[in-house]
């Protein structure tokens, strides 16, 4: 295990801070632990995830599918609880792209960290209802049936997911939307194929 503070020009060239953590399992591959360093006034580890992860995987000379990382929020008086996050990617090239976000426990932490689980054991599987749900309304945004709007909460409901996981779902599928024409990227990255 190796800990060292990571500095590093955000967002607009401000400069920021985060504390890293390194983990070699047996197995080969790397937990990084990115956590949040009270005293950073700059861009935060969620919203620098794709630059960090990316940035640690080349200085480590890793492949993409040998990093599991892991954003941690220490716990702060005046905001939050102590908080793990594991953060999936998509791999663009030689970088990581479009962060998807699980909160996880400490436990599951330490277990990654042993190699007793692995990141499959801990994504939730969205069910039947949210996958037909976003997929229809993908369908008719695609097909020319639907014009406009945004997936709704509707779409959503009743998956088997926690709050949290819903907003994420939905926020994500806001932001493809937002840019444009990425309702089916949506689809084919954050939602499984689900067999009927």
């Amino acid at each position: 295990m190796s800990r060292s503070s990571c500095n590093y020009k955000g967002f607009w060239g401000c400069d920021s801070c985060c504390d890293i953590e390194v983990h070699r399992r047996s197995d080969g591959k790397h937990v990084f632990i990115a956590t949040e360093a009270p005293e950073n006034r700059g861009t935060s580890v969620t919203n620098f995830a794709e630059q960090l992860a990316t940035a640690m995987r080349r200085q480590h000379g890793m492949k993409p599918e040998d990093v599991i990382w892991i954003e941690h929020y220490p716990e702060a008086k005046d905001r939050r609880k102590e908080s793990f996050d594991l953060v999936r990617f998509a791999v663009v090239g030689d970088t990581f792209r479009t962060p998807v976000w699980t909160r996880i426990t400490e436990q599951a932490v330490d277990e990654l960290m042993a190699g007793k689980r692995n990141v499959e054991d801990l994504i939730p599987i969205p069910s039947k209802n949210l996958s037909q749900g976003l997929r229809a309304w993908t369908l008719a945004l695609l097909s020319g049936r639907r014009r406009e709007g945004r997936p709704e909460h509707s779409h959503v409901e009743g998956c088997g997911l926690r709050s949290a996981e819903r907003e994420t779902l939905m926020l994500n599928a806001q932001i493809e939307f937002t840019i444009g024409g990425a309702a089916a990227a949506f689809c084919a990255y954050h939602i499984p194929r689900v067999e009927m």
